[in-house]
């Protein structure tokens, strides 16, 4: 645990030469004693969630996850602002699990990757275990669920985790490329294609349904793209005044847990990602493919916008600086090696930090879960979907 509290307090050394504006702020919260939240890379191998505060009003800013292994990048992902992840997942799970018809307790936390989360559920009465996905509330059953015992060599290079390791040491006389766009994404979230009074979304324990069966949920990507599409409008991109045109709860953050009420906030908004949920032949369960993704382009005319959008597979970190050196930001999908296809999910890029191969994201989770800085390389696919820029054609 002491090497752990080490590499977290050089991580915050070394971001405060490159972002002290940010870092100078921030500190960890508590002592090395103190960190008890893990998450399970695998059966293994532990990231331990340390939560950070505001150094003059003692307040929580956001979190480090930090692995105990050097087959792993040092911190894999991190945020600057709310609470620590356990806690965010706290707070989107507990009330869900109130309104249910499960009568559990979580027992262990899984990560998969910064974008597949996992709860280990523990029936009350009969002890039985069952494997929670956040964010979509289904059951992962036998059939689709992988086993734990990956390798770290199975998602990163052993040079570029030693390369992350050795950032954590160097003295630098000047930093490494970086960029954060000021266009951020609204926070959305999934939410079912109907809600009836009074009526209690569950969590179907046997199926792999998800709360909003037999109706649909919307699925990942179409609240992605929608959340690409108020970052567009946000940079004021031409024609960003064309999108929701005399509309302002396009502004307004969504919460993040399934409860008997809707969770959106605006009606356009709504409708656009439901549109998007058909022109993208969305699934039932919330499911795109990745071949579908850029179908969502179609939406524009709506907007009546001929923005030029393309999708391409497989391009590496150098290619993600170039779209976000454009200033523009874009629709990433990922997927990791843990679980099948069922667990990719669609989040929106707005920033880069060479050091780490860190990508800023918007999740599209909800108000309960901040932007995070995530490792790229994690990703077994990754899908980019962009507006065409100069940077892009270079």
């Amino acid at each position: 645990m002491e090497n752990v509290f080490e590499t977290a307090v050089k991580f915050i050394e070394q971001n405060k030469k490159d972002d002290p504006r940010v870092w100078n702020h921030l500190k960890i919260a508590g002592s090395s004693n103190e960190i008890q939240n893990v998450f399970w890379w695998n059966h293994t191998i532990r990231l331990y969630d340390i939560p950070l505060e505001n150094k003059e009003t003692m307040e929580r800013a956001g979190y480090l996850l930090v692995s105990e292994s050097k087959e792993l990048p040092p911190v894999v992902e991190y945020a600057t602002e709310g609470l620590s992840l356990k806690e965010q997942i706290d707070q989107m799970l507990q009330p869900t699990l109130a309104i249910s018809q499960m009568n559990v307790m979580p027992k262990k936390y899984y990560f998969a990757s910064s974008t597949e989360l996992y709860v280990s559920l523990e029936d009350v009465s009969s002890k039985e275990e069952v494997l929670l996905n956040l964010p979509n509330f289904f059951i992962l059953t036998s059939d689709v669920r992988r086993d734990l015992d990956r390798k770290p060599s199975d998602e990163f290079t052993s040079e570029n985790v030693a390369k992350y390791w050795k950032e954590l040491d160097e003295v630098r006389t000047e930093s490494l490329p970086s960029k954060t766009l000021s266009s951020k994404p609204t926070k959305y979230q999934q939410n079912c294609s109907s809600y009836t009074f009074g009526e209690v979304c569950t969590v179907d324990r046997s199926s792999g349904n998800t709360p909003c069966h037999p109706r649909k949920i919307s699925g990942c990507v179409p609240v992605a793209w929608v959340m690409l599409l108020s970052a567009l409008k946000r940079a004021r991109i031409s024609g960003y005044d064309k999108i929701w045109k005399g509309n302002t709860c396009w502004t307004i953050d969504w919460p993040s847990h399934f409860s008997t009420s809707n969770p959106s906030q605006c009606a356009k908004v709504e409708e656009t990602i439901w549109k998007l949920h058909t022109l993208m032949e969305t699934s039932d369960s919330g499911s795109t493919k990745d071949s579908n993704t850029i179908k969502g382009k179609e939406i524009l005319k709506d907007f009546g916008l001929t923005w030029e959008m393309l999708h391409k597979d497989g391009e590496n970190f150098a290619f993600l600086q170039k779209i976000i050196d454009g200033n523009e930001p874009f629709l990433f999908d990922g997927h990791g090696k843990w679980s099948d296809d069922k667990a990719g999910h669609g989040v929106v890029v707005y920033g880069y930090k060479q050091e780490g191969h860190m990508m800023k994201v918007s999740l599209g989770w909800g108000k309960a879960f901040p932007d995070k800085w995530i490792n790229f390389d994690q990703f077994s696919s990754k899908g980019f979907t962009y507006r065409e820029n100069s940077k892009t054609q270079e």
